[in-house]
């Protein structure tokens, strides 16, 4: 069984997460498995609430214990580990050499991590928790939405919070979508919101 983890590919191999906690590996030619790591507590939540995500050469997911993990994409071999708080249940997004990943608790901070060594670049606070709404980033910006249906832009560079609107009193759980252009983000009641990029 599986449970919100979408597969990703780099054309070679596949992987997802499950609800046994592991995140698994397989040829995309053959289905046949090449690895599996298992992560996090044992609830019935696959350690790829948000789905894993792929780029050079490494696997990076977040576990339902609030733990980022990177892995070797052809090996599974774990190359780093950071949990500075507990992150939420969104997947994490690869930037240009930066991984952005959102907290659960508190005051819904974003995190900026070295996405070659795990180090912290940058923290900020968006006001409300993140639960499930992963970041997009686009024009040196930093997109997530809020369970108090607050969207927020944080600059790339360090976090700086850039604005923020009130889209709604449902909660903000769909991740945000961007084509350079426009960012978009789908809230509780139905409706997609559009913004420009500046």
């Amino acid at each position: 069984s599986l449970y919100q983890s979408a597969a990703i590919t780099d054309g070679t191999r596949f992987y997802l997460g499950g609800w046994d906690n592991q995140i698994r590996c397989f040829d995309a030619q053959t289905g046949v498995p090449d690895w599996a790591n298992k992560f996090g507590r044992s609830f019935y939540y696959s350690p790829a609430i948000g789905s894993p995500t792929l780029g050079d050469g490494k696997v990076y997911v977040t576990s339902n214990d609030g733990i980022l993990h990177a892995m070797d994409a052809a090996t599974g071999n774990v190359l780093w580990e950071t949990k500075p708080r507990s992150l939420g249940y969104s997947g994490p997004l690869l930037e240009n050499g930066t991984i952005y990943n959102a907290s659960l608790t508190g005051l819904g901070f974003v995190y900026a991590f070295d996405a070659a060594t795990g180090k912290q670049k940058w923290v900020s606070p968006t006001g409300s928790v993140i639960y499930d709404s992963s970041c997009a980033a686009a024009n040196g910006t930093v997109f997530v939405g809020c369970v108090n249906g607050v969207f927020s832009a944080l600059r790339q560079s360090d976090g700086g919070l850039l604005w923020q609107y009130q889209i709604g009193p449902g909660h903000l759980l769909a991740s945000p979508v961007t084509d350079d252009a426009r960012v978009y983000i789908a809230n509780m009641d139905g409706t997609v919101v559009a913004f420009r990029v500046r």
